[in-house]
């Protein structure tokens, strides 16, 4: 974090160093705020050239890792559907010996209760 102005402290330190009087501050100040705004332009440009820079080299890897993660869900997703279906094999087995009672549970529910009329 940039602390606004930071450098004034050290320009009176310097100023007193070299033997002038802490008066002339306040015209250098006018001017250190005009070039306080160049540093921070440059800083804010170098750090937007540099962020350019990392995405231009990284595009591939990133657009490599995002197909990869669509991969997985898209196997995750087929999986599930799978295990779907084959619960749904699982109750079609069991149907035909069930049909043999009046009522069948259905479901996972115990209250769940399936009229056969024959």
């Amino acid at each position: 974090m940039q602390v606004p102005q930071a450098g004034l402290v050290t320009m009176v330190m310097v100023l007193d160093a070299v033997g002038l009087d802490a008066k002339y501050v306040t015209m250098i100040l006018a001017i250190d705020w005009f070039l306080d705004r160049i540093r921070t332009t440059v800083n804010i440009l170098g750090d937007v050239i540099g962020c350019g820079i990392v995405q231009h080299l990284s595009k591939d890897f990133l657009a490599k890792m995002d197909e990869e993660q669509r991969l997985k869900r898209r196997a995750s997703r087929a999986h599930r559907l799978q295990e779907v279906i084959d619960d749904v094999e699982v109750e079609k087995a069991l149907l035909p010996a069930a049909l043999q009672n009046d009522a069948v549970h259905y479901g996972s529910h115990p209250d769940t209760v399936v009229q056969v009329h024959p």
